[in-house]
Parts: structure tokens; C-alpha cells; sequence
């Protein structure tokens, strides 16, 4: 009996192990699909940026989810399709130790990003750089006010790593910093964006950082 299982047992160990290297790799022409959670943080309404506050205001951490879709060119380069949803109570600032200020309001945020994928790597774990461009929607809401959306360029970047269970399934954990572009004086009544800024200030910028976990589908 023992002999007659051994020659089995080898051949399987041997035929998982020839299918391990590919487990993590990405195939060109494939694409990953992957849903993903979080949180993001940081973040500063400066005096101007809106036609809310007249000071400077700061964004408290908040939960944020997604989506992402990416087309791999090759093992080593992909395209991707990403949206992302958060809503961020806003407050004066940490005027105790331990704690956030008085809340003011809250600030909805979409972006709409198409990013590069650089991955270095062909095993299970496979890390990669991200970097792209898209369009951020804001909006602001007060107890005495809600205001229009307004929608602003982005830029975001971050680093990451996959890990493949097999080669359809793994997991995705991710760092990224994104920073939309506030500065247009074109603003109604109410709206986001800097109705109030003084006009020699040729810039102004709301920055936050992201950290994203999910789980990705490929095929």
C-alpha cells in the first residue's frame, strides 16, 4: 500500500511545486479586479480654498472604499481604472490633547483616477509603484449649508504590494498620497473652490494620505 502512494504523493508534491513560481505573476493581457477599504487621513481646508469657512478648518479621519481596475500590459507594467469614496467629519483643529476640535460639518469626497502600475517582481508577493491623474469631487455640508459640487484635478501616488493566493485570487495592500488642485476663483455662491483667495497666490492644494486593504480577482 505504501508503495503504491508514494509514487502519488511525489508526483503531487512535484506538480504543486512546478505551479508555485506562477502563482504571483502578473500575465500580460490579464485584468485584476479588486474592491477595497480603508482609511484615509490628514487633510487642511485652507482660509480661501472655500466659500464656507474663512479660516483654515482640518479633516479628520475617515473611512474610505473603492474600487480598482487594472489591465496588465505585461508582468511588469498595467493601466488602471480606480474610484474612491470617503466622508470626513471637519473641525477647527485639536484644541484638547487627546482629541479633535468642534465639528462643523462634514466634506464628501469622490476621485476618479487612471493610474500606472509598476510591479517588480514574479512570486506570490509582488510589490509594485503607483503613480496617476484624475479628478476629485467635493462637497461641503453645514448645519446651515450645503454646497454644490465642485470637481478639481489630482495627482496620486503610492506604493503597494500584492499577494497571490493562486494565480486568480490575492490580496492588496496599499499606500497612497493624493493631492487635488484647488486654485479657481470662477466659483458660485456657496461653492468649493477659492472664491475668496487672494489673487497673488498663484497655487493652493488639499493634500491627504490613503492606507487601503482588498481583495483582488484576476483573470
Amino acid at each position: 500500500m505504501n508503495t503504491i502512494r508514494l509514487p502519488r504523493l511525489l508526483l503531487s508534491a512535484a506538480l504543486l511545486a512546478a505551479a508555485l513560481p506562477a502563482f504571483g505573476q502578473n500575465r500580460a493581457g490579464t485584468v485584476e479586479i479588486t474592491p477595497f477599504g480603508g482609511g484615509r487621513f490628514g487633510g487642511t481646508l485652507d482660509a480661501g480654498s472655500n466659500a464656507v469657512f474663512d479660516r483654515s478648518v482640518d479633516t479628520d479621519a475617515s473611512a474610505t472604499f473603492g474600487l480598482r481596475v487594472a489591465l496588465n500590459a505585461s508582468r511588469w507594467f498595467g493601466v488602471e481604472a480606480a474610484y474612491t469614496q470617503s466622508r470626513a467629519d471637519v473641525s477647527n483643529g485639536s484644541d484638547t490633547l487627546f482629541g479633535n476640535g468642534q465639528e462643523l460639518g462634514r466634506l464628501d469626497l469622490k476621485s476618479y483616477e487612471v493610474n500606472g502600475l509598476f510591479n517588480f517582481g514574479t512570486g506570490r508577493a509582488i510589490p509594485y509603484f503607483t503613480i496617476g491623474a484624475g479628478a476629485t469631487t467635493f462637497k461641503l455640508t453645514t448645519p446651515v449649508i450645503t454646497t454644490s459640487e465642485d470637481t478639481r484635478f489630482s495627482l496620486n501616488m503610492g506604493i503597494g504590494v500584492k499577494v497571490f493566493v493562486n494565480p486568480h485570487l490575492g490580496f492588496r495592500f496599499e499606500g497612497r498620497g493624493r493631492a487635488s488642485y484647488l486654485n479657481d476663483q470662477n466659483c458660485r455662491s456657496s461653492s468649493f473652490c477659492g472664491s475668496h483667495r487672494d489673487s497673488t497666490d498663484d497655487g493652493l492644494w488639499y493634500s491627504q494620505g490613503e492606507a487601503t486593504g482588498g481583495i483582488t480577482i484576476a483573470f
